[in-house]
């Protein structure tokens, strides 16, 4: 490339453009006067007026950098100007009623020359850029193209931008691609005088590993060597080419600006890109590629690539199966979220919002059989409250006790307290979409300015740790040897400072109503927070909402800083960074580092668990320095019960399953948690409460065994997948029936996982329409 860029997904053409001017035309004939004739005189001839010589068509002057294939060059055999810029200049011209006439100047002079009057207008696949605009008037830009990374054909180890850390990458020096190179760490930058050398070294694998040049550039190469180099990643950055107009010449600018709106709008610049260059392409979003049935009982699933969490993805709740008749009744929405329909051990019986849920069994389960009659789930907001309802003996089960009632409740004879694996994280989550948390240092002083190890030692018990990345220990991908940010309020204001915040700023801080095991009292964590930004000149005003209405608005990008978590859906890395950060991450913290998303991407492809621990170290620390959220602390949650619960097995996870549980002397459980349920059209919920009941109604092909994060068998039998990871087989039960009576089969399965991934399909519109685990887990929806 020949200027700066920023960050692009794919080469896109600018197919509309609102361009105001005239085909420029020669001045009409002047029609003779008619002569008054005498009436008794002899008529004398009349004197026909010389016709007036035809205006000349404006003739424009265009200079071009002829040594820029595929944009402009020259052909060697007929000594003519050719390339995509050359053809594209000459539809213009034809569109736009003008002769043009070509001048081959080098880039150093192009714009020098255009300056001083040497020629009208320049076009060399140049980048309109502030500084440029300022010096020239710009048509509208007619093509939008990024930065490749470009390796040999025979190279395996680089796949994307985080495996150029520790290479040897050649670039044009001073372009954009040398730029954005010498800005990673770890990056040796070999740079040359003209790009056609560097992609030399690389085709005879000589100096360099890879080249990062323009998309197309990239695509021209490979047209040109195609068994010996090849495009890996997507586009790095994304620039706007333009054609370059002297100043004070309002004529040229509009007939070039007339005629490219004419090209664009008969796509003759799709035509010109077909023929000119080999567009590198991009990777599919969507993780799944294809769902088939293979007989009445088994269904294959394929990806797009491969992805070592699959497995574990689909054994998370909201995977589960439901009743494809009682979907459609309710039209895939409505109040199907209040009336779920599936094949686990219970049924709803009863639902009073914000008050209890009833469970009871479904007398033809498939499986072993719930000896329980009814489950009950119970609101009780403040966790004190609950303790002392379980120690009078009206509930059964309490969720996230208090870290001040844990020592109370393993006091106490008559109760048993279990504790959950510390798999979670709470954070403190910051919108880079909304200002000033669009500047880097002020995320950073936020870093440095919360007190973790304070707040977590006057709020937690022992079992709990401060946090200095997103996954946590005992998870996959845990980077033991990263460093956190130091609590330094000092170095936290001169940032801010040096941001431009002296004084600081206001803004809000959203501290969820709802208690977790990260924040089992999100209230008191929210109050340090605000003191800890106070301290430093950050006055945040707190405020909350209803739980499912906070999770919607954080959700939507609406929060400036807020407190959130997350606990383990399952027990790999991809389920903490992959959904704050990845591909299908949604607006809470505003727009995504495209070098996060890729290193993301490539370490979830990586079999090999060094190589890919390796990435996620690499991943981990790009999360740290970009501070995106700061993670604050991770927490051992726990579960209290009556001596007389038997069965009841914590869960990593945090979702109980309460088939295998019995209560001496009764047949009913009464299970105390901090909130209500916001649905049951699980697929499209994405809080706990919704899940620990949804799992006890309804299953996932395979499932988690209960206490554990061990993938077992549920309404698949048994699967198969290929060596590349690829191709998942599932063999289903046969014999299996919905709540409603209808059969689980094949169809039934294909029906559901249709209506999570198809953005189209007419029952894809479930409570909130957000679908959220599904482009979380899966990186987008079909199509994408």
């Amino acid at each position: 490339m020949k200027g700066s860029i920023k960050t692009v997904v794919a080469i896109l053409f600018i197919v509309s453009l609102v361009l105001g001017a005239c085909r420029p035309t020669a001045a009409p004939t002047a029609t003779p006067k008619p002569t008054a004739v005498p009436p008794t005189a002899t008529p004398k001839p009349t004197a026909v007026p010389p016709t007036p010589t035809p205006k000349p068509a404006l003739k424009i002057t265009v200079g071009t950098d002829a040594t820029w294939p595929p944009f402009e060059f020259v052909d060697e055999a007929t000594k003519d100007f050719v390339g995509l810029d050359i053809d594209l200049m000459k539809a213009i011209a034809e569109a736009g009623g003008f002769e043009v006439e070509f001048v081959n100047v080098s880039w150093d002079a192009l714009l020098a020359g255009m300056a001083t009057g040497q020629y009208d207008a320049s076009i060399s696949a140049m980048t309109i850029t502030e500084d440029r605009a300022k010096q020239f008037d710009f048509s509208e830009p007619y093509y939008n193209a990024g930065q490749q990374i470009a390796v040999h054909a025979s190279n395996t180890t680089i796949n994307g931008v985080a495996d150029l850390v520790g290479k040897v990458v050649g670039t044009q020096t001073g372009t954009t691609g040398d730029i954005e190179m010498k800005k990673i760490t770890g990056v040796t930058v070999r740079g040359y005088d003209t790009i056609d050398q560097a992609f030399l070294d690389l085709v005879n694998q000589q100096q360099i590993e890879a080249v990062v040049a323009d998309n197309p550039l990239v695509g021209g190469y490979i047209g040109k060597y195609p068994d010996t180099l090849k495009a890996v990643g997507g586009p790095l950055t994304e620039e706007y080419y333009g054609i370059a107009v002297k100043k004070n010449a309002p004529e040229i600018l509009n007939a070039i600006n007339a005629g490219l709106k004419t090209v664009l709008a008969q796509g003759i610049i799709a035509e010109l890109e077909s023929k000119w260059i080999k567009v590198a392409v991009e990777e599919p979003v969507s993780l799944v590629k294809t769902v088939e049935k293979v007989d009445d009982f088994t269904v294959k699933i394929t990806l797009n690539r491969p992805d070592v969490a699959f497995l574990y993805k689909l054994a998370f709740g909201s995977f589960a199966i439901q009743s494809p008749a009682q979907i459609q009744k309710y039209e895939g929405g409505g109040d199907f979220f209040k009336n779920p329909s599936g094949t686990g051990p219970f049924k709803l019986k009863e639902w009073v919002p914000d008050t209890t849920i009833t469970l009871e069994p479904n007398a033809d389960y498939w499986g072993t059989k719930p000896t329980l009659k009814n489950v009950v789930y119970r609101v009780i907001k403040e966790a004190p409250a609950r303790l002392l309802e379980l120690q009078a003996g009206t509930v059964d089960i309490i969720d996230n006790v208090a870290p001040d009632d844990i020592p109370a409740a393993q006091a106490d004879a008559n109760l048993t307290v279990a504790l959950r694996s510390a798999f979670n994280v709470g954070y403190l989550g910051i919108n880079r979409g909304k200002a000033p948390f669009d500047k880097q240092e002020v995320r950073q002083a936020i870093a440095m300015a919360i007190n973790k190890a304070d707040l977590v030692t006057a709020l937690y018990p022992p079992t709990a740790s401060p946090a200095k990345g997103f996954v946590p220990p005992g998870i996959f991908g845990y980077s033991e040897g990263l460093v956190d940010w130091e609590y330094n309020p000092t170095k936290a204001k001169e940032m801010l400072a040096a941001a431009g915040f002296a004084n600081g700023f206001k803004t809000t801080l959203w501290v969820m109503p709802v208690s977790r095991g990260y924040y089992p009292n999100p209230d008191k964590v929210g109050q340090v927070v605000q003191a800890d930004l106070k301290a430093i000149g950050i006055d945040a005003e707190i405020v909350t909402y209803d739980w499912g209405v906070y999770l919607d608005k954080v959700a939507a990008g609406e929060a400036d800083l807020f407190l959130l978590g997350w606990m383990a859906d399952y027990p790999d890395a991809t389920n903490f960074v992959d959904v704050f950060f990845g591909s299908g991450a949604d607006a809470s913290f505003g727009p995504t580092f495209p070098e996060i998303v890729d290193t993301l991407t490539l370490a979830a492809s990586e079999a090999d668990p060094v190589a890919r621990q390796k990435i996620y170290d690499e991943a981990n620390q790009l999360i740290h320095d970009l501070v995106p959220a700061v993670p604050i602390v991770h927490n051992a949650s726990a579960v209290a019960m009556k001596k007389t619960v038997k069965g009841l097995l914590p869960s990593p996870l945090s979702t109980e399953f309460m088939w295998p549980v019995s209560v001496t002397g009764a047949d009913t459980v009464i299970f105390a948690r901090s909130g209500d349920t916001v649905g049951l059209d699980v697929a499209d919920e994405t809080d706990g409460e919704s899940l620990m009941v949804a799992l006890q109604i309804m299953e996932p092909l395979v499932n988690f065994k209960p206490g554990t994060a061990d993938v077992e068998a549920g309404l698949a039998e048994r699967w198969e997948v290929t060596e590349d990871l690829t191709e998942w087989t599932f063999y289903l039960r046969r014999g299996v029936k919905f709540h409603d009576g209808t059969d689980f089969n094949a169809d039934a399965a294909i029906f559901n996982i249709e209506r999570w991934w198809d953005k189209d399909n007419p029952y894809h519109k479930g409570h909130t329409g957000d679908f959220f685990y599904w482009g979380y887990f899966f990186g987008g929806f079909k199509g994408e």
